[in-house]
């Protein structure tokens, strides 16, 4: 049921957006573009379709070549190890352990 309700939200917000888009264009119908106008629109919206591209791209490649995954493993929790010579005691000193110094 919560699936049908957000999948219904978000296809009446496409309808609604949608819906806006081809009034505004139409309400448009007797305005005049010189070519400029065209290139500049046609440039920036190819322009804006490669960056998204580009960005999705490298986005799928970092996650599948491991380079986020020492990211991801930050924000996992993992208790010290008690025989770790490098870990923290119960004050927080990283002091090793069981050293002579």
């Amino acid at each position: 049921m919560r699936t049908f309700l957000i999948i219904a939200f978000l296809g009446a917000f496409l309808l609604g957006a949608l819906f806006i888009g081809v009034k505004a264009w139409s309400g448009l119908a007797g305005v005049d573009m010189p070519w400029q106008g065209w290139l500049a629109l046609i440039g920036g919206s190819v322009l804006t379709l490669a960056l998204g591209i580009g960005l999705m791209a490298l986005m799928f490649y970092s996650a599948r070549h491991g380079h986020d995954d020492s990211h991801h493993e930050q924000g996992v929790y993992r208790p010290p190890d008690p025989n770790d010579p490098g870990a923290p005691d119960d004050k927080g000193n990283s002091e090793s352990r069981g050293s002579d110094r």
